[in-house]
């Protein structure tokens, strides 16, 4: 009883069949007859407790099939974290992948674009290339051209020096010769100067006889020229005075016209005015008297016959006072249009008076300033008269005083010109060697130098057809650069 009463259950039966079989075994204990009913809870206990044994060694079965299926879970969320990295790094190269492919894309054709603008400025500039060669091929030519033709005017040019030497020497073989006819001439001059200084003086004398002259002569002329100008100046101030009255006269008698003109259309048009006004009292007196006619018709004659001509007749009379009505509104807005036109024009021509006032007013200023400036000009002239009257009795004191100093000094240089013609005659024929000495030299180191400065010119065009042919074939060879680049 105490094995059966205290069996070792695993610790996997449940909680309330543990308690099933305390109260059993209490029951048991309590008496035989509970024995039966006891052995029959222990058949029913243990069978139960069998059935708990197979469940939990099922449950244990489960729990390490699951345990598997968790590792292998396990394993599978694992490789597939791995796949899903695998497949992250793949979609990220391919994206990677994509985009450098979009943008070589775009690069590529970017590239090919620029490729067909640089292929479009290689051929312009091919285009261009040829161009140039083509003008630099005519500028060479021109240039060679004109290096020839210099070099012909040179060649001419040396001739014509070769023959003005020639000339030149004929012309110093000349000279020579009026040299020696100079030489003789100078004593035939030694005697005529003599003469010569005689007639001066009396030359003098006569000039001076006939400036004194001149002087009283100026003198009266200066007197008849201020009187003139008095004169002068008093008929022109009548002249602009009378002139400027004589405008302002024509001026009024032109604005009196336009206003008489005016006032004959403003005066015609209310006689128009008046005209209508007098018909149309003359319709209304009529209207009215048709009125009186249309009742005493009307009260006499009862016949629609007399009514329809009394109706027609007031129907005439109504139309043409409506019409009588209207030409003369039309009248009267003539008439306020043309009194407006003549409001406008006589303020104008008051303000043209004004401006005519004002502007004589100007020029009455302008012509008062300018009569003063003439004045003061007019005393500058007379002050300017008398300066050039002092100036001339100080040239005629002036003169009177060189003439006799001048008479001293001839005496003096008589004596002085045989000494220095002698003098002279030495000095031209000493000058004359020197001269004609310089002169050959002179004729040489020109000829040197024409003969340097033209071998110097042909030397610098030399260089430059060298440049032209430098630069000529520099070209080329970048030409052919270029179109094997192109190629």
């Amino acid at each position: 009883m105490e094995s059966l009463a205290a069996p070792k259950f695993p610790p996997l039966l449940p909680v309330d069949k543990m308690d099933d079989l305390r109260a059993a075994m209490a029951a048991a204990a309590g008496g035989d007859e509970e024995l039966e009913s006891l052995l029959r809870n222990f058949h029913r206990f243990s069978q139960g407790y069998k059935d708990a044994l197979m469940e939990a060694q099922g449950l244990r079965v489960n729990y390490t099939s699951e345990s598997e299926r968790r590792q292998a879970l396990e394993s599978h969320i694992a490789d597939l974290k791995s796949d899903n990295e695998r497949l992250r790094r793949l979609y990220t190269e391919t994206l990677f992948k994509f985009t450098n492919q979009m943008k070589f894309h775009t690069e590529s054709r970017n590239l090919k674009e620029e490729l067909e603008k640089a292929k479009t400025s290689l051929l312009s500039m091919e285009e261009e290339y040829k161009r140039e060669i083509e003008q630099l091929k005519l500028s060479s030519e021109m240039n060679c051209n004109a290096l020839e033709n210099k070099l012909n005017c040179a060649l001419v040019q040396q001739a014509t020096n070769e023959a003005v030497i020639k000339q030149l020497n004929l012309e110093l073989e000349a000279h020579k010769a009026h040299i020696d006819m100079l030489s003789s001439r100078l004593e035939e001059v030694t005697a005529d100067v003599h003469q010569h200084y005689k007639h001066e003086v009396q030359d003098l004398k006569d000039v001076i006889i006939v400036e004194q002259e001149e002087k009283n002569d100026m003198h009266r002329k200066l007197q008849n020229a201020e009187n003139e100008l008095r004169i002068l100046k008093t008929k022109q101030a009548e002249q602009q005075r009378d002139s400027i009255s004589v405008q302002h006269v024509e001026t009024l008698k032109q604005k009196v016209m336009k206003l008489r003109k005016e006032n004959e259309t403003a005066t015609t048009a209310a006689a128009a005015g008046g005209r209508l006004l007098r018909n149309f009292h003359c319709f209304s007196q009529g209207y009215k008297d048709a009125l009186m006619e249309a009742q005493v018709l009307r009260v006499s004659y009862i016949s629609e016959s007399d009514k329809r001509q009394a109706l027609e007749s007031h129907m005439k009379f109504h139309t043409e006072s409506r019409n009588l009505k209207e030409e003369l509104e039309k009248a009267n807005t003539r008439l306020l249009s043309m009194e407006e036109k003549n409001k406008r024009e006589i303020e104008q021509l008051k303000l043209g008076s004004e401006m005519n006032s004002n502007a004589l007013e100007n020029k009455l200023s302008c012509a008062l300033v300018q009569q003063a400036i003439n004045e003061a000009v007019i005393n500058q002239l007379n002050m300017e008269l008398e300066a050039h009257k002092a100036h001339i009795d100080m040239l005629s004191s002036r003169l009177e005083e060189d003439l006799k100093d001048v008479i001293i000094v001839e005496q003096e240089e008589k004596n002085d010109m045989h000494r220095k013609l002698d003098n002279a005659e030495n000095e031209c024929k000493s000058n004359l060697t020197a001269l004609l000495t310089k002169s050959i030299l002179k004729m040489k180191l020109a000829e040197q130098q024409r003969d340097s400065v033209s071998i110097q010119h042909v030397e610098t065009l030399k260089q430059k057809v060298m440049k032209l042919r430098k630069e000529n074939e520099s070209l080329k060879r970048r030409l052919a650069s270029s179109e094997l680049d192109c190629s």
